[in-house]
């Protein structure tokens, strides 16, 4: 289902089924959607395609979520960040949360209708 007008998302985690379906699920929803099983594939991603938002786990092998958010915002700032986070992932210590200057977050499991309306809403913001 593509749209002439759909922003581009890249969705990022190391969990094959919460990929496949955050993935489905935003392309129902009228988005293109790329996948990275992890933030070495996200980089890789990135580095030749333009996206408009990137939705990241947090707690990956390699590299945090927020490490890669904290990259995105450095080397292309205008793409959103949204971390994709259980509560209890996130620590005062994490510093790279303030560099990545996120977005937003979503929270595990994820509420379909909240994450549009958060998505759709800071892509609306940013143009």
């Amino acid at each position: 289902m593509s749209h002439p007008n759909s922003n581009h998302i890249l969705c990022v985690d190391d969990e094959p089924n919460i990929l496949r379906s955050l993935t489905r699920f935003l392309k129902m929803n009228g988005f293109e959607v790329s996948s990275a099983n992890g933030a070495k594939e996200a980089m890789l991603l990135l580095e030749v395609q333009t996206f408009d938002a990137v939705i990241c786990d947090m707690r990956m092998p390699g590299m945090s979520g927020a490490e890669l958010l904290s990259r995105v915002k450095l080397q292309w700032p205008h793409t959103l960040r949204f971390l994709l986070t259980g509560y209890s992932d996130l620590g005062p210590e994490d510093l790279s949360l303030e560099v990545a200057d996120l977005s937003g977050f979503i929270h595990k499991p994820w509420d379909n209708d909240e994450l549009l309306l958060r998505l759709q809403g800071a892509l609306n913001d940013r143009a």
